[in-house]
């Protein structure tokens, strides 16, 4: 029997690039709210904080109908140029104006954690916890002419910066450094490492 992946996110992205790579997961809800107001804290340490309280929070929701289990929570943040950090927008007036500030070039850190962890004697023993943050960097040309016709398009309120670099927002991206997946927000390749350190593919 093949093990399962548990996906602390409901990232359409996120679902898909595990489709892609064949990796079978279950969609494990949450509602942690995704925001951090500590200001001492750097851009890779914020986004991995928020990965860990999704993990927090879904370690408590998962029951116990597998002995072991393979979690995976994630989260994906954006800064432009001049480092201010940009999350969901919640409007579109706010994703309006991140796309501008995001012409003259952006840096996406998505952060994930992944736990093994093995039901023993009713208590739950943690294998394997593997944290990373993957960082890209990009330069998006988004002519003022076709931002309205963007954000008729693509899902901006899903989406960091309410960018997005694949699909319909592909043909605005100049240039692309970095890890492609990160800024889809799965860094998969270093996934892919972490679930074969954690031996989920031995099965």
């Amino acid at each position: 029997m093949k093990n399962v992946l548990l996906l602390g996110s409901q990232s359409i992205s996120r679902q898909q690039l595990l489709r892609d790579s064949r990796i079978p997961f279950q969609v494990i809800p949450h509602t942690v709210h995704e925001e951090i107001k500590e200001n001492n804290l750097s851009f890779e340490e914020k986004v991995l904080l928020i990965a860990e309280q999704k993990m927090n929070c879904i370690m408590k929701i998962i029951g116990k109908d597998e002995a072991v289990q393979f979690i995976l929570t994630a989260d994906t943040l954006g800064k432009d140029s001049t480092g201010r950090i940009w999350g969901k927008p919640r409007t579109r007036d706010e994703a309006r104006n991140m796309l501008t500030c995001l012409r003259g070039g952006g840096t996406v850190c998505t952060a994930f954690h992944l736990i093994k962890r093995v039901l023993i004697h009713n208590g739950w023993n943690i294998e394997h916890s593997i944290k990373e943050c993957v960082q890209a960097h990009y330069v998006l040309d988004i002519p003022d002419h076709w931002i309205e016709k963007y954000l008729d398009v693509v899902p901006y309120q899903q989406i960091s910066g309410g960018l997005t670099v694949d699909d319909y927002g592909a043909q605005f991206v100049a240039h692309i450094t970095g890890s492609y997946t990160a800024i889809l927000g799965l860094p998969l390749y270093e996934v892919r490492k972490a679930l074969e350190t954690a031996e989920f593919f031995n099965s």
